[in-house]
């Protein structure tokens, strides 16, 4: 079993969405109904950026440039937030992706993610 990882884009830091949703940024986004899905302890518990137990692994981490920006910046500061605690891993932006089409990495056989994925495997 590999002690590696690969993450796409992430919401490190859950207790920030929690926050954002109390200002309808989450409604605008998924619906009426998105902040009734956190509370500031689950949001806590779930959040990477508040664990250790990720710590000794290698993750690399994957965000699209079109993301939106604040899930480009939670993702950066998790990559920032391991390097200060001096964990390995790696951190690419790619260029022109989003939250949809940065899946298509994964299928892709040229895929940067893929790619990332069956070095760990191989």
């Amino acid at each position: 079993m590999s002690n590696s990882a690969e993450i796409i884009q992430s919401w490190a830091d859950l207790s920030k969405t929690v926050r954002d949703s109390l200002k309808g940024d989450l409604n605008v986004a998924y619906g009426p109904g998105a902040r009734q899905c956190f509370d500031s302890y689950s949001a806590g518990n779930n959040s990477p950026i508040k664990q250790t137990n990720h710590f000794g692994k290698s993750i690399n981490i994957f965000v699209g440039r079109a993301e939106l920006p604040a899930m480009q910046m939670q993702t950066n500061d998790f990559y920032k937030y391991r390097q200060d605690h001096a964990q390995p891993g790696k951190y690419t932006l790619l260029s022109g992706l989003n939250h949809y089409t940065v899946f298509d990495q994964l299928v892709n056989e040229d895929g940067e993610v893929l790619v990332a994925i069956l070095k760990i495997l191989r």
